[in-house]
C-alpha cells in the first residue's frame, strides 16, 4: 500500500502489448538479452523471442547530448533543453582500451557490407560477370520490396511491414550475442498438476523480515519449515512499492497497464484461467486496496474481504485481530471443501502499520515513542515534528518483527489445517509479499513507510514455492526473479497453459535448474495525489539503475547506479562510472517506459471517492488523510 509525505511517490505505470516502435512486451529484457527460452515458445516470450522484431530505439540511436537523467527523458524533452546540460561523458563511452565502441551508424541504418571486388578479366566478362553487373545495377525505387513480396506470396507467407523486417546489423548482432550469453532454457517437463494450490500474501513483508532471509530473530518458523521442504528464491523483486499496483501485476502476470487495469477494475487475471479449467477458486483478504472496489475478485468464485475497521494483532476486548478472522475463514473453507481441484488465496495486513506486536520489544527502550507505533506518531516522525534516533529505530524494528512473527503463526495454522484435512499431500503452497517496508534504513523519517522510493527494502520480497511432488530439488535459488512471475508459475503448477504476451514467465525452469540467467526486473512509481515524484528502476541481478524524473525532491539525483554485488544496500551511487552495464540498463529502462507510455499508464483511483466502509479501512491503516497523506 502506498503511503508517504509530500516528498514521496507511489503508483504504477502501465505497459502495452507489443508495439514495434517500443520493442513490444519484454522490450527491456530483450535490450539486455536476459530473456531465456520459455518452456513452450522457444527463446524468449512471444515477440520477445523473435530477434527481427526486437529493435528498441535506445540501441538504434545514440542518446541526445546530456547527462544520464536527461537521456532517460529524451523522448519527452526538446533537444535544445537537453543540450543545455552539456556533454555526454556518462552515457556515450569513449573509444579506447576497456571502452565500448559506438556502433557504426551505417550498420545501424541496415547498410549492406560492400561486395568483394571481382578479380581479373574473367570476373568482369562472361555470364557470371554480367550477372554480377546486373545485380549491381540500380533498381527502380521499391522494386526489391515488390519482388520479395511476390516471392513470399507465391510461397503463401505474409509480407511483414518494412520496419518489422529490417534487422539492423549492429543491433541484431548485439541481441544475438546477448541471448547467447544469457542462455536459452531447454524445454522443461511440467510438474504433475497439484490438486490444490494456496497463495499466501503477507502484505508489507520485506525479505529480511523472515529468519530464512537473515533476520536474527526467530520470526518465521512456519515459513522457514515450508522453505526447507521447497524452493526459496533469495532475490525476488516486486514491480511496485505499494499494494494496489503490486497486486495488479501479481494477479495479471503483467506490468500494470490499461490493458489489465482500467478505471477502478482489474481486467485480466490468471485466476480466470484456473476457474475456466474447472478449479474452485476462493480468496480471503483484509480489504483495503485488495478489495472488490478495485476489481481484484476477478476469477474468484468465492471472495470474502474484511468488513469494518482493519485491526492488526489483538486489541483486547475488541475481539480477534483481522488476520485471525481471515485465516479462520480460509481454514473453514478448506475443511468444507469437496476435494475437487482448487486455488485459494489468503492476504493479511498483520505486518502493516500500526505496529502493536510487542513480543520482541517488551524489554527494549522506546525512547520518545509510545509502547506501540500508531499512525499519529508515524506522521509526526515523517513530517520531522518528532526526532528519532537509533534507539527508536531499533524499537520500531522490534515491533515490526513482532508483526512478522504474528503473521507466521497464522501461516502455521493454515499449513496445519492442510495436514489435518489430508490436502497437504497434493497441495502446492506459495508464500510471498507485495512489497517491503522502510524502517529508517536511510532516512529516520522513513520509519514505517513505503510507496515513496525504489530501493531494495521496498522491492526485495520473499518468495517460497512448495510442491509436494516436485521433480526438482529443494533448496535456495539465487537467480533474480520477479513478482510478475508468480501468476504464470501457479498456472504451470496447475497444468493450465499460460497465455501469450505476459511479462511474467513460469519459474519452473528456474526451479528445475535449467535456467540460471537473471530476469530483468522493472519497477516504477508514477505520480499520484500527494506523491508527485515519478521514478523507475531496472536491475539485472548485479547492477541496478534508478531514474528519478522531474519533479524531484530537493537533493535527489537524476540517476542512480549501483553495484548490488558490492553494495547491496544501495549506498554508493556509481553514476559517474562509465559502464557497459549502465548502457544496457539505460536502454532497457527507456524501452520499458516508452512501451508504458504508448499503452497508457494506470491512473490510480482517488481513495477519497471510495465507499465509506473502504475509506474507513484505509484510514485505519494510515491512508486517505486530507492533504494527500
Amino acid at each position: 500500500m502506498a503511503r508517504a509525505a509530500d516528498r514521496h511517490a507511489g503508483a504504477p505505470g502501465g505497459r502495452r502489448a507489443h508495439d514495434p516502435r517500443a520493442g513490444g512486451r519484454g522490450a527491456a529484457a530483450r535490450a539486455l538479452g536476459t530473456q531465456p527460452r520459455s518452456r513452450s515458445r522457444g527463446c524468449g516470450d512471444g515477440a520477445a523471442g523473435r530477434v527481427q522484431r526486437a529493435a528498441p530505439e535506445p540501441l538504434e540511436r545514440p542518446p541526445a547530448r546530456g547527462d544520464a537523467g536527461r537521456a532517460l527523458e529524451a523522448d519527452r524533452e526538446p533537444a535544445a533543453a537537453r543540450a543545455r546540460l552539456g556533454g555526454d561523458r556518462v552515457l556515450r563511452p569513449r573509444e579506447g582500451p576497456g571502452r565500448a565502441r559506438e556502433p557504426d551508424r551505417a550498420a545501424l541504418r541496415g547498410a549492406r557490407p560492400p561486395r568483394r571486388r571481382a578479380r581479373g578479366a574473367a570476373a568482369r566478362s562472361g555470364p557470371r560477370g554480367r550477372a554480377r553487373a546486373s545485380r549491381r545495377s540500380p533498381r527502380a525505387p521499391g522494386s526489391a520490396r515488390a519482388a520479395r513480396g511476390a516471392r513470399l506470396r507465391r510461397r503463401g507467407r505474409p509480407l511483414r511491414p518494412a520496419g518489422a523486417r529490417r534487422v539492423r546489423g549492429a543491433l541484431a548482432a548485439a541481441l544475438v550475442a546477448a541471448a547467447a550469453a544469457a542462455g536459452c532454457s531447454p524445454r522443461v517437463a511440467p510438474p504433475p498438476p497439484a490438486r490444490g494450490i494456496v497463495l499466501v500474501v503477507l502484505d508489507t513483508l520485506r525479505a529480511d523480515g523472515l529468519s530464512a532471509y537473515g533476520n536474527p530473530r526467530p520470526t518465521s518458523p512456519a515459513v522457514d519449515a515450508l522453505a526447507a521442504r521447497g524452493v526459496l528464491f533469495e532475490n525476488a523483486v516486486s514491480h511496485a512499492a505499494w499494494t494496489l499496483p503490486s497486486f495488479i501485476g501479481l494477479l495479471s502476470g503483467s506490468y500494470p497497464s490499461r490493458a489489465v487495469f482500467a478505471g477502478t477494475h482489474l481486467r485480466a487475471s490468471f485466476v480466470e484461467r484456473l476457474r475456466a479449467a474447472g478449479r474452485r477458486t476462493a480468496a480471503f483478504t483484509e480489504s483495503g486496496y485488495v478489495s472488490r472496489y478495485f476489481g481484484l475478485e476477478l476469477g474468484f468464485e468465492t471472495w470474502q474481504e474484511e468488513e469494518g475497521k482493519t485491526r492488526v494483532v489483538g486489541e483486547g476486548p475488541a475481539g480477534p485481530a483481522s488476520a485471525e478472522r481471515t485465516f479462520d475463514a480460509a481454514i473453514a473453507w478448506l475443511r468444507a471443501h469437496d476435494g475437487s481441484p482448487f486455488f485459494l488465496m489468503v492476504h493479511t495486513y498483520e505486518i502493516h502499520t500500526p505496529y502493536r506486536a510487542r513480543e520482541y520489544a517488551e524489554n527494549l527502550p522506546s525512547g520518545v515513542l509510545a509502547p506501540t507505533y500508531e499512525d499519529p506518531q508515524r506522521r509526526a516522525v515523517q513530517q520531522g515534528r518528532l526526532a528519532v534516533g537509533e534507539t527508536e529505530r531499533a524499537y520500531v524494528r522490534a515491533l515490526y518483527d513482532g508483526g512478522v512473527r504474528a503473521a507466521d503463526r497464522q501461516v502455521g495454522r493454515l499449513l496445519t489445517a492442510l495436514d489435518e484435512t489430508g490436502l497437504a499431500a497434493d497441495t502446492a503452497v506459495v508464500v510471498t509479499s507485495d512489497h517491503g517496508e522502510a524502517l529508517g534504513d536511510r532516512d529516520p523519517r522513513d520509519l514505517g513507510e513505503h510507496g515513496h522510493h525504489l530501493y531494495g527494502e521496498l522491492l526485495h520480497v520473499p518468495l517460497v514455492v512448495y510442491h509436494p511432488r516436485a521433480p526438482w530439488p529443494r533448496g535456495r535459488v539465487g537467480t533474480q526473479v520477479r513478482l510478475v512471475d508468480v501468476g504464470p508459475t501457479i498456472l504451470d503448477l496447475a497444468g493450465v497453459p499460460t497465455p501469450a504476451g505476459l511479462e511474467g514467465r513460469s519459474l519452473v525452469p528456474v526451479m528445475a535448474g535449467v535456467e540460471t540467467a537473471p530476469r530483468l526486473a522493472y519497477s516504477e512509481l508514477s505520480p499520484r495525489r500527494g506523491r508527485p515524484y515519478p521514478r523507475a528502476s531496472a536491475q539485472d541481478g548485479r547492477w541496478k539503475l534508478i531514474a528519478n524524473f522531474a519533479p524531484r525532491p530537493r537533493g535527489w539525483p537524476e540517476v542512480e547506479f549501483y553495484d548490488l554485488a558490492q553494495d547491496p544496500a544501495e549506498r554508493e551511487n556509481l553514476i559517474g562510472l562509465r559502464s557497459e552495464a549502465l548502457e544496457r540498463l539505460r536502454a532497457a529502462l527507456r524501452a520499458e517506459r516508452r512501451a508504458i507510455r504508448l499503452a497508457g499508464g494506470v491512473e490510480t483511483p482517488d481513495e477519497r471517492l471510495a465507499p465509506a466502509a473502504l475509506r474507513e479501512q484505509l484510514e485505519a491503516l494510515g491512508y486517505v488523510r486530507d492533504g494527500g497523506g
